[in-house]
């Protein structure tokens, strides 16, 4: 039964950082939080990440759907350099979304969390 008193403004969801890695990908899950977002909202994300059309426009457009979609990773699910729980912040976010297998990850668990196999099915 579904109970609007279950749906909440914010939920965990796990990303796949694909790092390459000797020739191949070395897959890193990770748990982040996502902000739920009204519908329209995040249709309207999905039409301008679409039609960003240089790298400087994709680049704000793309930090601009962070800041919107992105509310957090779980403790103990990504370590700094000197391999301490590395904790969600203004700084940490931006020093993980200069690297751009993070981003990808956090760009398609975003929308794999709420279109499922809708974006993967060809037409």
């Amino acid at each position: 039964m579904f109970k609007l008193s279950d749906v909440a403004d914010t939920y965990p969801w796990t990303i796949t950082i694909k790092m390459p890695h000797n020739g191949s990908y070395k897959k890193m899950p990770v748990k982040v939080t996502f902000n739920r977002l009204p519908h329209d909202e995040r249709v309207r994300l999905l039409e301008v990440i679409q039609s960003a059309n240089d790298i400087h426009n994709a680049e704000s457009v793309e930090n601009d759907f962070f800041d919107k979609v992105l509310a957090g990773w779980l403790p103990g699910q990504i370590k700094g350099e000197d391999d301490e729980d590395l904790e969600f912040n203004e700084d940490s976010k931006r020093q993980l979304l200069a690297i751009s297998e993070f981003r990808q990850a956090v760009i398609d668990g975003y929308f794999d969390s709420v279109a499922g196999n809708k974006l993967h099915q060809k037409n």
